[in-house]
């Protein structure tokens, strides 16, 4: 079976693509949760904190156990992708969801991408972020913005979605969920 998106069209864009290394051998993976700032007590000052304080406040109203988020990353990772992103700034990080975990319905913020390349104003909504798979598609694997829902992915198939768009990632099979995620604002966006 070809990759499947079910829901409304144009909400995952399958027509981009990039064709990169996908080797993740030599990658020194953090833990990371949902609830970080929350456990933490750390609270980034950024245009958008507020909203990620609520969000996380939801998940600890609905008795989410912060556990079930577990996943691990690598951030600000080196790679040449201009030939995909010229006049572009872009951000690549990698994520892998153990196998029985949830990345929880949310929002993404973009504090470090933003605070990476400077970027203090930008139009409305012109972050995107295009996540490539690394593995194929094991049964039990989804990958969901708004209403739309993709699943059956080979590896290098690619997604993009813009940005302040709720989306999360359920792994009730039994093999781990990878991708890299590059994010990534046209210069022109920029004011």
């Amino acid at each position: 079976l070809l990759g499947m998106i079910y829901g409304s069209e144009g909400l995952i864009d399958t027509d981009f693509t990039i064709q990169t290394n996908l080797d993740t051998n030599n990658l020194v993976w953090e833990e990371a949760y949902l609830l970080a700032a929350n456990e933490t007590g750390v609270l980034f000052d950024y245009k958008g904190s507020n909203e990620n304080i609520k969000q996380e406040q939801l998940y600890l109203s609905k008795g989410m156990n912060p556990e079930s988020s577990k996943h691990y990353a690598v951030f600000n990772v080196s790679l040449d992708l201009d030939t995909f992103f010229p006049n572009h700034h872009y951000y690549v990080s990698y994520l892998k969801l153990p196998a029985g975990y949830n990345l929880w319905w949310h929002r993404d913020f973009y504090y470090s991408f933003l605070n990476k390349h400077n970027i203090t104003n930008r139009n409305k909504n012109s972050i995107n972020r295009t996540i490539i798979n690394i593995n194929n598609w094991s049964p039990g694997q989804l990958f969901q913005v708004e209403d739309a829902i993709a699943v059956n992915w080979k590896k290098g198939d690619c997604y993009t979605f813009r940005e302040n768009i709720w989306h999360g990632v359920g792994n009730f099979s039994l093999e781990d969920y990878l991708i890299m995620q590059i994010t990534w604002i046209d210069k022109n966006d920029i004011l």
